[in-house]
Order: C-alpha cells, then sequence, then structure tokens
C-alpha cells in the first residue's frame, strides 16, 4: 500500500460528512504507528497550506472528547479532495520539468539557507488542463506504484462502453490532456484518453513491470504512438514568421529538418497518425503547406477546402 494511497484515504474521510478520523482506523487498516499517523496529517497540512488553500479559518484540527480523540475538517469539504490531488498533480509535473536544471539550482548543497536560497530562478507555469476526476487519478497513481491491476469502465471513441482488465504503467499529460499508458491482457501497450474512463475498480493482482516494453511504445510521435504500428514520415513546408517559430521547436525527437533557398523551413516527423500534425499545420495557416505523403496532403487540401466553404457560409 503506498502513502499516497493511504493520505488520499484519508483525505477521504475527512470529507465525509461527519468526517472524524482517527488513529485506530489507520492502525486497522495500514498497521501504521501513531507516530507515522501524526506526520502524514502534518503533511496534508502543510501541502493544503502551501497552495494557499487552508487558512486560520480552515484546519485541519484534533479534538478530545470522552468517547475518543479524532482529527476534523472545519473547511470546505467537497473541494478538499480536489485541491489536495491538484497540488499532486502540479507538483509532480513541475518537477518533472525541473529536473534537468534541478542540480545548477540545487540550494541544499549549502551550510546555510538564506532567504535568497528559497527563490528559484527557474519557474515553469503551465496553460489550462483538462480536468479529471481526482478519485480515478489518485487510484490509477496508487496502482502504478504498486504494480497493482485494475478493470477500466472505458468508453471509446465510437461511444462503445467496455469493462476490461489493464497494468496501468503511466499517466501522462499531454497537450493539456491526461492520458493513461497501460498494458492490456494481451501484452500490448495502448494509450486510453483519461476523460473516457468512467470508473476504476482497484484489483488483488499484480503485474510485472516492463521497461523495454514502455520504452518501445514511445518511437513514434505524440500521444499517438503504438509499439504495434510503424510510424508514417511526414513533411511540411512553413514560410515567413511561421517559418521562424517552428524552426526553434522540437516537434519530435528524430525530426528531420532543413532550410530552403526560397527562405522556407521545412521539417519532416514520423507519426502514427496525422490528428496532430494536422492540427499543429492548421495553426500556423496560411503560412504553411503540406508536402508528403500524397495521401496527407490530399487530406489537408480536403480540409482546407471544407473550413472555407464554412466561412463563406457565415458571411
Amino acid at each position: 500500500m503506498s502513502r499516497l494511497e493511504r493520505i488520499m484515504d484519508m483525505i477521504n474521510v475527512l470529507c465525509l460528512e461527519d468526517g472524524k478520523l482517527n488513529y485506530s482506523y489507520i492502525r486497522d487498516k495500514y498497521g501504521m504507528s501513531n507516530r507515522e499517523f501524526r506526520r502524514d496529517i502534518e503533511f496534508i497540512r502543510e501541502r493544503l497550506t502551501d497552495i494557499g488553500y487552508m487558512d486560520k479559518l480552515s484546519t485541519v484540527e484534533y479534538v478530545r472528547t470522552d468517547k475518543g480523540n479524532y482529527y476534523v475538517y472545519n473547511g470546505d469539504k467537497p473541494k478538499l479532495n480536489e485541491a489536495f490531488a491538484s497540488s499532486t498533480i502540479a507538483e509532480a509535473m513541475r518537477d518533472a520539468a525541473y529536473n534537468p536544471l534541478r542540480e545548477q539550482f540545487d540550494v541544499s548543497k549549502n551550510n546555510e539557507k538564506t532567504t535568497q536560497d528559497k527563490h528559484k530562478p527557474v519557474r515553469y507555469m503551465y496553460s489550462a488542463i483538462e480536468k479529471v476526476d481526482y478519485n480515478l487519478f489518485t487510484t490509477l497513481v496508487a496502482a502504478i506504484k504498486e504494480r497493482r491491476c485494475v478493470e477500466l469502465d472505458y468508453i471509446n471513441s465510437k461511444g462503445k462502453r467496455t469493462a476490461m482488465e489493464v497494468h496501468p504503467m503511466e499517466l501522462i499529460n499531454y497537450s493539456q490532456l491526461w492520458y493513461l499508458k497501460a498494458e492490456s491482457k494481451y501484452g500490448t501497450i495502448i494509450t486510453y484518453n483519461l476523460s473516457r474512463v468512467q470508473k476504476v475498480k482497484m484489483m488483488d493482482s499484480y503485474f510485472q513491470w516492463d521497461e523495454e516494453k514502455l520504452k518501445k511504445s514511445e518511437g513514434s510521435y505524440g500521444i499517438f504512438s503504438s509499439a504495434k504500428t510503424e510510424p508514417i514520415w511526414y513533411t511540411m513546408r512553413f514560410y515567413g514568421v511561421a517559418a521562424n517559430i517552428v524552426s526553434n521547436q522540437i516537434w519530435h525527437k528524430e525530426q528531420k529538418s532543413k532550410w530552403n533557398d526560397d527562405g522556407s523551413y521545412e521539417l519532416s516527423v514520423p507519426a502514427v497518425s496525422d490528428i496532430e500534425v494536422m492540427g499543429k499545420m492548421l495553426s500556423f495557416s496560411p503560412d504553411s503547406e503540406p508536402v508528403s505523403p500524397k495521401e496527407f496532403v490530399d487530406k489537408y487540401r480536403e480540409t482546407v477546402k471544407k473550413m472555407a466553404e464554412k466561412t463563406g457560409d457565415m458571411t
């Protein structure tokens, strides 16, 4: 049982209408010491204080009574779970982005810390992120950490609802959308849109971690990667301001590019789907055009034609 799952259980108890969290409940369920229990309570207090959610009028308080002692939360309970999970997600994203530079700005090596030391010279900010069911999210995080199988109640892109057993491996935020990368019972790595997951049930069975299989599934462009599908190379050309912008971007670690004599910038990326490539190109219209493959060129032209027709109807 991971600490995250245990703390989220404590949060859930505090969120109950008459939520009274006592040590005996945690001890019987998780076998932890009173000292560990108090440490988790302090962690919850510090985390919610750090994100500005808790103040003097909104705290986790210790209550002594003749019938027993317990902790209660006296703030806005419906928002407590969401606030805690949101801060956990934000911290994970911030740490993931900051890792390459962490060593350069690590002030813990200093013998003494000053107010100036606490200021980080690099800060990462994120645009709007897709909302998620936080209970569902934290269940998946716990399952990944514990290598536990889960049963997903999932609705696919065609509206078909299916219950399936999978081995959850990663939660990914890509272009402000959340995805779950998991191994199916047939051994295939599949990416699921988290917004289509209706329910998650943690199972008693465990699975073996296959790091190599997970790495192989990252060979193609974006979130549309697949371990079984060979990527197709898409080539595009950009002009003017768009050329300058794209030339400073990395769309894929294996991308190929060049500047042409006419000042245009040519970019080629591998992908198993043209959905994202099309979207990125359209964001630079009219200063972009497809080059290859032919099917992609035809699809792009047809898309632009339909957009023009709709725009004409609006005049």
